[in-house]
């Protein structure tokens, strides 16, 4: 039996920050328009599995942390844009445990002090309606703590990136 999986697709962080210009009516000279914007989600859903490295979520993370608060839905955008329009995004591994794993076989053996489960990450980001809390102070219930977050109960980061080993190596389970 022939096994084919659509390749990976990756891209740059700017690609969301313009797709969110779009969305967001910004003029600007690299905006995406939500209509070629939803060109590129078809496209990318029919021919390849979206994947997003912790280097742009980092950086669409730092944006938003540098942005004023008065524009923390605005630069939410730019993350929904990453995390929800392709219905098949993967989170590939920091760059030691993708090596590990992607090029040599090996067991991933996460440290216990990096948070790598960003899609969790996003989500409690995406879940908060602004950066304080409504009593004007910091809720910390959910932030990261020694670089873990305290709601992280798996690895979706490297469950995604295991299962797309095993679909490209054959082993469906």
């Amino acid at each position: 039996m022939l096994v084919v999986t659509p390749p990976l697709v990756i891209f740059d962080t700017m690609i969301f920050t313009d797709a969110a210009s779009g969305a967001l009516g910004k003029a600007s000279q690299t905006a995406i328009s939500p209509a070629d914007w939803a060109k590129v989600i078809n496209y990318v859903n029919r021919t390849y599995v979206h994947a997003a490295t912790p280097a742009t979520v980092v950086e669409l993370l730092t944006s938003l942390g540098n942005a004023d608060r008065k524009y923390f839905s605005e630069q939410c955008v730019r993350l929904r844009k990453l995390q929800q329009s392709f219905s098949n995004t993967i989170f590939l591994n920091w760059v030691r445990y993708f090596i590990r794993t992607e090029v040599f076989g090996l067991e991933a053996n996460m440290d216990s002090e990096i948070e790598y489960n960003l899609r969790n990450v996003i989500n409690l980001v995406l879940n908060s309606s602004s950066k304080e809390t409504r009593s004007g102070r910091s809720d910390s219930r959910n932030l990261p703590r020694n670089g873990k977050l305290t709601e992280t109960t798996g690895s979706a980061s490297s469950q995604s990136s295991k299962a797309w080993t095993n679909q490209r190596k054959g082993n469906f389970a």
